[in-house]
């Protein structure tokens, strides 16, 4: 047996004597997953107890792997978030905030993100706040990051920018919210709202939109853009429009100049992980994330 990397490999097959054309297949080998956490809740557990099993894991992919899916949705305010005075600025990016949870994006799990006033989330502790939006080859202190709407803009009239984490381990979601936000950065009433998502339980992205009433003042810039990065240059995943549209990891769209309607929501998937429990000993299923063990009365150990 060798171990190999991930990565598509093609293979070529030819038989000695043999006239024929030789056979060539091409072999995808998927990355180890990352996995974050095991638990087993109670543990230990009593004599013919039950024990819910837990793995929290995901695979390393970067933005180029994920599906987008678009959606009618609604768009709901945050109550009882924290705000972020900091971000309402020109310009302006937050420092570290916490997620909640360890949020795996782009191969690596990640505890805090920062905010930029124009419309990005990044993952890069020496993040900095840039007006030019490029998903395909941003400056690479902002990397990597995803932006649910990157372009020249800022909250300094009427906009709060705020986060709340909800839920329970494992499937809390963090929010964080630019709410009546100026598009572009001259204009002085409230254009758009908008938030991004981070789910724990499977690794995924959402943005949810809010059509404000003023309109799109375009002034220097040319529109923006909506998508993720990875962690290098050049891997990406942009929308090429504001509407029910693909999106596409070979070509960005930097110029979009229409507001997503309220309650638009895109989401962003990472591939699906399989499991395999084992043995199935009192397991109340093997191919899932959660089995629980019932009514355990001899020593198990489950690998996952």
């Amino acid at each position: 047996m060798v171990a190999i990397d991930a990565g598509t490999y093609s293979f070529t097959v030819t038989v000695a004597g043999c006239p024929s054309t030789p056979a060539t297949t091409a072999v995808v080998v998927n990355p180890a997953p990352t996995i974050s956490s095991t638990t087993a809740t109670p543990n230990p557990t009593c004599f013919n107890g039950n024990s819910q099993l837990q793995v929290s894991a995901s695979l390393p992919t970067q933005p180029s792997g994920y599906s987008m899916t678009p959606s009618a949705g609604s768009f709901t305010p945050l109550v009882g978030a924290t705000t972020v005075a900091a971000v309402k600025a020109d310009d302006a990016v937050s420092g570290a905030l916490p997620i909640g949870f360890t949020f795996n994006y782009a191969g690596s799990s990640y505890t805090t993100v920062r905010a930029s006033s124009n419309g990005f989330l990044s993952f890069n502790a020496s993040a900095g706040s840039t007006a030019t939006n490029s998903l395909t080859a941003p400056g690479a202190t902002q990397l990597p990051l995803i932006a649910p709407f990157w372009d020249d803009l800022d909250g300094t009239s009427v906009g709060t920018a705020s986060y709340l984490t909800t839920g329970s381990a494992p499937n809390r979601v963090f929010t964080f919210e630019w709410l009546n936000w100026e598009w572009n950065w001259l204009a002085n009433a409230a254009v758009i709202s908008f938030q991004a998502k981070l789910f724990e339980a499977d690794g995924r992205i959402e943005f949810v939109y809010r059509q404000d009433a003023a309109a799109y003042n375009p002034g220097a810039t040319l529109g923006a853009s909506i998508g993720l990065a990875g962690a290098t240059a050049g891997n990406f995943l942009s929308l090429d429009g504001t509407e029910c549209q693909p999106a596409s990891n070979s070509l960005e769209t930097s110029t979009l100049s229409v507001k997503p309607a309220t309650g638009q929501v895109y989401s962003f998937a990472p591939p699906a992980l399989g499991y395999a429990w084992s043995p199935a000993t009192f397991l109340s299923a093997t191919n899932i994330a959660n089995p629980v063990a019932t009514a355990v009365n001899a020593l198990a150990r489950h690998i996952r």
